[in-house]
């Protein structure tokens, strides 16, 4: 089986860190809960893309997205992984931070994972579902509704982690969950 997780929002807290970094600097008290929908700029956190790119470029070169921890039970189920079949990283992220990110996955996880840059929400290179496609991917995680849903048709189950921005109807081989554990027992069953 093999497994290709998205890296924001999925193995680490991107929108929880993102938006301390956002509150910290405008002096808010915006909430992760608030966030409704994948695109920060819609809640918020800037008053359009242009100016939200701008502040992720600036929570790139902080402190925070330096320190940005993982979500629970994401480091031992992917250890897991990556001890057997290995585990594929599909991020949109954007590429020039290619050496920071391989940096954190590098701290974490065994050697044992590949890393590719969809750019599919900065540059619109390739989606996810055609780099799950060319990987080989049986199994994928995610956090934004659309990506999932587009995985699915590529992929054959897809986890889509539960968020207050993720909300919709799902097609049959895309399940909620709410954490690593829950994807680890349910894979568990599978074997």
């Amino acid at each position: 089986m093999r497994v290709g997780v998205d890296l924001d929002g999925v193995v680490v807290d991107f929108f929880g860190e993102i938006v301390k970094f956002y509150n910290m600097k405008y002096r808010r008290n915006l909430k992760v809960e608030g966030l409704r929908g994948y695109n920060i700029w819609e809640y918020g956190i800037g008053r359009n893309r242009e100016e939200a790119f701008s502040l992720m470029d600036e929570f790139y070169d902080s402190e925070f997205f330096s320190s940005i921890p993982l979500l629970i039970g994401a480091e031992n189920v992917l250890k897991g992984f990556s001890k057997n079949e290995g585990f594929d990283v599909i991020t949109s992220r954007p590429e020039k931070l290619r050496g920071k990110t391989e940096k954190f996955l590098m701290r974490h996880f065994d050697k044992n994972f590949r890393l590719v840059f969809s750019g599919e929400f900065n540059a619109g290179l390739k989606k996810k579902s055609e780099l799950c496609r060319e990987l080989g991917l049986d199994v994928f995680v995610e956090d934004c509704l659309d990506y999932a849903i587009d995985c699915a048709r590529t992929c054959e189950r897809v986890f889509l982690m539960n968020q207050p921005w993720n909300q919709g109807r799902l097609p049959g081989n895309v399940a909620r969950v709410n954490d690593w554990y829950e994807i680890s027992e349910i894979l568990g069953a599978r074997k």
